[in-house]
């Protein structure tokens, strides 16, 4: 399992980077804070993935592991996921997001449907709730 939990600021190319030099990683527990407007880029091998970004504007995650089991994305300024079709394996997911704008429910209701085939689905109150 890889832990990466970034003090200050840190540019999501850097962590992209970082990722990429980790082809084979399975687990993976990542907190950061960003001020980029960039994609993050996960593994395709993660089987379980914990992610929470801390930024004003929100944060697009490009996930492409189709052996992804346990998904917990956490205090997240949600704007999209991209590369979604993969989730078919999730067992488990757990979400906490907070909608960034009003635009968030097309792309909330797109991972909802990714994520149909997942047996146990825990939604935050932040998810589901329009301010």
């Amino acid at each position: 399992m890889l832990l990466i939990d970034v003090l200050g600021n840190v540019e999501v190319a850097f962590v992209n980077a970082l990722l990429y030099g980790c082809p084979n990683i399975e687990a993976l527990d990542l907190h950061f804070l960003s001020d980029s407007l960039e994609n993050v880029c996960l593994p395709a091998s993660l089987k379980r993935l914990k992610i929470q970004i801390d930024n004003d504007f929100g944060s697009s995650l490009e996930i492409n592991a189709p052996d992804l089991e346990y998904l917990n994305i956490y205090q997240h300024k949600f704007i999209d996921v991209l590369s979604m079709n993969s989730f078919h394996n999730v067992v488990e997911a757990s979400l906490d997001l907070f909608p960034f704008s009003y635009d968030f429910v097309d792309p909330l209701l797109k991972l909802l449907n990714t994520l149909s085939r997942t047996k146990h689905l825990v939604l935050s109150g932040s998810t589901t709730k329009v301010n």
